[in-house]
């Protein structure tokens, strides 16, 4: 009797790990569906906006980093070069150009025909991840500006 109690727990925990995957893959779905009935202005918009946050969050990122160097780095010097600047804003371009590429692959595709191609899952999980990444820098946006504030 002991033996078949392992048994059933296993069974239990697949079924609902099943059914937390089939939810996961509906919502992906649902995100696809609902990407498909959007012209092809609306989904390249999303794709841009998706890329420009990429890219925002990348420079933020960078900036950060250079600009809490101390002195003692062997970097610092370079911070008061007007050409670093320059390099880093061409490289951000370049990273932004790769994430609108990206974007507009997965939820336009190279179809020009009348009828576009439908998005999938991936141009779903492609918003989705941009929508996240775009809370959590609005969320972290405000608790720096609440800190700096006080």
């Amino acid at each position: 009797m002991s033996k078949k109690a392992p048994a059933r727990n296993v069974q239990s925990y697949v079924s609902s790990r099943q059914s937390v995957m089939s939810r996961q893959k509906s919502r992906r779905d649902a995100v696809a569906r609902w990407l498909g009935r959007r012209s092809r202005l609306v989904r390249s918009i999303l794709a841009a906006v998706i890329a420009l946050g990429f890219t925002g969050v990348i420079g933020l990122l960078l900036y950060n980093f250079l600009y809490g160097l101390p002195p003692s780095n062997a970097l610092y010097p370079l911070l008061d070069q007007p050409d670093l600047l320059v390099i880093i804003l061409i490289a951000l371009t370049c990273i932004g150009f790769a994430f609108y590429w990206l974007g507009w692959r997965l939820m336009i595709g190279f179809d020009f025909g009348e009828n576009s191609l439908v998005p999938g899952r991936a141009a779903a999980t492609w918003l989705m991840v941009g929508l996240a990444v775009f809370v959590v820098t609005l969320i972290l946006s405000a608790i720096t500006a609440v800190t700096a504030l006080q």
